[in-house]
C-alpha cells in the first residue's frame, strides 16, 4: 500500500507541470481567439483606442473563463497517494519470521 501511495504522490508531481502547460496554451488560445472576434466587429481598417483594446481583452477573458480545464487527475492522485499513506502508517506492519 505504501508503494502504491508513493507512486501516486510521484506521479501527481510528474504530471502537474505538463497540464499546467496544456491549460496556458488552451487558455491563451482561447483568450487570443475570444479578442479577435470581438475585434473584428468594426472592421478590418478600425483604428482602436487603448481602452478599447483593454475592454476587448477583459471581455475575451471574461469570455474564456468558463472554459478553463482544471488540474482534477493530478490533484487527485497525489490526494488519493496520501490518504494510502496515512493509511499504511496507521497499520501495524506484519513482521515476517526469520527462521
Amino acid at each position: 500500500m505504501r508503494l502504491l501511495g508513493y507512486t501516486l504522490l510521484f506521479l501527481g508531481f510528474v504530471v502537474m507541470p505538463f497540464y499546467v502547460k496544456a491549460e496556458f496554451h488552451a487558455l491563451s488560445g482561447g483568450i487570443v481567439h475570444h479578442a479577435n472576434d470581438l475585434a473584428r466587429d468594426g472592421g478590418d481598417a478600425k483604428t482602436y483606442t487603448w481602452p478599447e483594446c483593454r475592454d476587448i481583452v477583459v471581455k475575451a477573458v471574461r469570455e474564456a473563463d468558463s472554459s478553463i480545464p482544471v488540474l482534477w487527475l493530478p490533484l487527485i492522485m497525489m490526494l488519493a497517494g496520501g490518504v494510502l499513506l496515512d493509511i499504511a502508517s496507521r497499520r501495524p506492519r506484519k513482521v515476517k519470521d526469520a527462521v
